[in-house]
């Protein structure tokens, strides 16, 4: 019998309404140029131009679990493109831990130490 094996990916892009509301960009710069001068300023510093965490948008996670009764793969994702933190109303807010917490509960079901999780996020 071969060990049950989980793996799963988070899909993400660059958060430029993020970037635009912590930098004060006017409504009238579109996001390639939001982005293009902040890749610039990282370029500048030395920095690379992956985005950090904190600045990413998670458009998917997605997981593949197989064990002995077969395989099976689910993703998560943000149709309605309310992931951006910056901006977010409560409804929203709540919306975006609701997802997380879904995640969490299907992991869960097939390995029941992943529940652990779900307690830190109350």
């Amino acid at each position: 019998m071969s060990r049950p094996v989980l793996v799963f990916d988070i899909e993400s892009i660059p958060d430029i309404g993020g970037l635009r509301a912590l930098r004060g960009v006017p409504p009238e710069s579109s996001d390639a140029e939001v982005y293009a001068v902040w890749l610039q300023e990282r370029k500048d510093r030395g920095q690379s131009d992956f985005t950090p965490l904190r600045w990413q948008r998670v458009l998917a996670i997605s997981c593949v679990f197989r064990n002995t009764e077969g395989i099976r793969v689910h993703s998560f994702v943000d149709r309605d493109d309310a992931s951006e933190m910056a901006g977010l109303t409560e409804a929203e807010y709540e919306q975006e831990i609701a997802t997380v917490k879904e995640t969490l509960i299907g992991l869960a079901r097939a390995e029941p130490h992943c529940d652990e999780y779900l307690k830190a996020l109350g």
